[in-house]
């Protein structure tokens, strides 16, 4: 009895682990990238479901959702999005309004546990650089060209691009990592009309205030105004939605990005 029970536990704990975060927590513009539709909706119906018939689907429920705001794609005027009954699960309450990022999985609209999904209004915080990427649009390559033209030397990673509200204005901003004689570029364009963009240099080979190689990725955080330590960092105003970002090389410590509301400029910390 006991040697059922263990094993019980053990294939409870299998199934748990293959639905949970194997991926981590998107940004919401990678999730908004990634998204076939992304929309403010209010639930108005909703219906146990079984187990698909290919064994692909556990049971679970099904919700009908009334679109208020679409932010992007086209799901039909009432979509219909699966909630299987695995640690995946997505529940919602009729009558309810939620921000909504969507997927499509084997023919079935489905929603995210571990995305920026959310139940109004706490999805407010959210929404606002969703619907600014929205506003601007996913695809970074109108920031490319503009930042090329600010620099023609400088050559651009693309696939570093990450896109958010960097300067608390409420309008999406792209950066990206570039390279130029041996040193690494920060470049941001930002979402405000004729705001020149910023260009941030860094040397190589100098661990005191650079990269030990070519800087490779970026990673972007909500905006709490602290340092590592948990200092609070100078002129830092925390507003909803505004973020920070990191931009690292995979081995010395990254730099560390944040609006300063004082100067009305990026500042930067590192550990």
């Amino acid at each position: 009895m006991g040697l059922m029970r263990t094993l019980a536990a053990l294939i409870l704990w299998s199934s748990f682990a293959s639905a949970a975060c194997l991926n981590g927590y998107p940004t919401i513009s990678d999730e908004y990238g990634n998204s076939v539709a992304v929309l403010v909706g209010k639930v108005v119906a909703h219906r146990k479901t079984a187990s698909s018939g290919d064994g692909y689907f556990l049971d679970g429920d099904t919700y009908t959702v009334s679109p208020l705001r679409v932010l992007k794609g086209a799901v039909g005027s009432i979509p219909e999005l699966f909630s299987e009954n695995s640690s995946g699960r997505f529940p919602m309450q009729i009558g309810r309004e939620y921000l909504l990022f969507i997927y499509e999985i084997h023919g079935r609209l489905m929603v995210d546990n571990c995305g920026n999904s959310d139940l109004l209004p706490h999805a407010e915080n959210a929404l606002a650089p969703a619907s600014a990427i929205a506003a601007q649009g996913s695809d970074p390559q109108a920031a490319l060209n503009a930042l090329r033209a600010a620099n023609p030397a400088i050559t651009w990673n693309a696939g570093s691009a990450k896109t958010a509200d960097f300067d608390c204005d409420g309008k999406a901003d792209t950066v990206v990592i570039g390279a130029e004689k041996g040193q690494v570029v920060v470049g941001v364009e930002w979402g405000a009309p004729k705001k020149p963009p910023a260009l941030l240099t860094f040397p190589i080979g100098t661990l005191q205030d650079g990269f030990s190689e070519q800087a490779k990725t970026i990673d972007t955080f909500l905006l709490d105004c602290k340092n590592g330590e948990g200092r609070r960092l100078i002129g830092c105003r925390i507003t909803p939605a505004c973020r920070e970002f990191s931009v690292s090389d995979g081995d010395t410590d990254p730099f560390n990005f944040y609006w300063d509301a004082a100067r009305g400029a990026l500042r930067w910390w590192r550990e």
